[in-house]
């Protein structure tokens, strides 16, 4: 079963809107204005993630709801990285273009090498994470399953205590010639 939407809140629908069309390239589907059941108002933006998927976005406006936080991982003393929602990359030059697409609209990223896939992290406006995934390798093998039934009932699981290979990129004002083309190079020459 695939999923029809996730949604998300924001206090500023602008700025995220921003986010997700200019950088991370999504298309706006749909709003619709609706009273919110809690009193005042809500604005609801739907956005096509490129497949058919869909990103819901809320807006409330209601002063009565008070004080509120919409990072999904941090405002709940988590690590940014615990809650996140993740989106499919076609391949490793899809990839690159999520991340230069992102450090062009003035948002850092970090691409983080999995060993069965390559991921790329930014933040949203609103503190929740995203990343874009890129597989090196299938997941659904029967041996992956296999040991992923093994690990799940573990009671004292084996720790992989080795850090994954990071990248991190911060979007510069003026670059020199010679840094778009080294920041040009695929990620996967950078990780290797």
């Amino acid at each position: 079963m695939s999923f029809n939407h996730v949604a998300i809140t924001t206090k500023n629908l602008l700025a995220t809107h921003r986010f997700y069309t200019d950088a991370l390239g999504f298309t706006l589907a749909k709003v619709d204005i609706v009273d919110n059941p809690f009193g005042g108002w809500m604005r609801h933006a739907m956005y096509d993630t490129g497949d058919g998927s869909l990103l819901a976005i809320l807006e409330f406006n209601d002063d009565s709801m008070g004080e509120y936080r919409t990072d999904l991982s941090t405002g709940l003393g988590l690590p940014s990285f615990a809650n996140h929602i993740a989106f499919g990359a076609h391949d490793l030059d899809d990839l690159e273009g999520h991340r230069l697409r992102l450090l062009d609209h003035g948002h850092g990223c970090v691409v983080m090498d999995h060993h069965y896939a390559i991921a790329l992290y930014a933040d949203d406006p609103n503190g929740i994470m995203v990343e874009f995934s890129a597989a090196l390798r299938p997941m659904r093998t029967e041996e992956n399953r296999r040991l992923a039934l093994e690990l799940i009932h573990a009671a004292t699981p084996a720790v992989n205590t080795l850090q994954p290979p990071m990248e991190f990129f911060e979007p510069v004002a003026a670059v020199s010639a010679s840094t778009i083309i080294e920041n040009a190079r695929p990620v996967a020459a950078r990780i290797a």
